[in-house]
C-alpha cells in the first residue's frame, strides 16, 4: 500500500497488463514480435506516462546483432506489423532491443523485473 492508500500488486497476477483501463494479455504482442525473423525472443510490460496513462513497451531479443543504421529500420517493421494486425491497445509504443530478457534459473521471464527496466527508461 503507498502513501495515497492504494494498493498495488507487485508480481505474476496472470501476466495482465492495463492499457487504457483495458486488460491487456501481452503474449499476443510477444507472438507478433517473435513471428518477425529478426526477432529470438520478446517481452512486453505497461508503464505508466507522467499523464497517468499506461503504454505498452516492447523488449527484443534479436537473432543477429544489427548495425545502429538498421536498427530504426528494424524497430519501424516491427511496429508497423504490430499496427497491421493488433488492436490498437496491444501495440507497444516503442521496441528496445536488449542482448537477454531478465529471467529467473528455471527461465520465466521476470516481467517485474522487466517493467522495473521500463519505468527507468521511460524516465530517461
Amino acid at each position: 500500500m503507498d502513501a495515497d492508500g492504494s494498493v498495488r500488486v507487485r508480481g505474476r497476477l496472470d501476466d495482465v497488463e492495463i492499457v487504457a483501463g483495458i486488460n491487456v494479455n501481452p503474449a499476443a504482442t510477444e507472438d507478433r514480435l517473435v513471428a518477425h525473423p529478426a526477432v529470438k525472443d520478446a517481452a512486453v510490460c505497461a508503464i505508466r506516462r507522467d499523464s497517468g496513462i499506461s503504454v505498452l513497451r516492447a523488449y527484443a531479443v534479436l537473432r543477429h546483432p544489427v548495425e545502429a543504421t538498421n536498427a530504426q529500420t528494424l524497430r519501424n517493421e516491427l511496429l508497423t506489423s504490430c499496427r497491421a494486425s493488433l488492436t490498437w491497445y496491444k501495440v507497444p509504443e516503442d521496441v528496445t532491443f536488449v542482448a537477454e530478457l531478465p529471467r529467473n534459473p528455471t527461465g520465466k521471464l521476470l516481467r517485474r523485473v522487466l517493467c522495473d527496466l521500463a519505468t527507468e527508461d521511460a524516465l530517461r
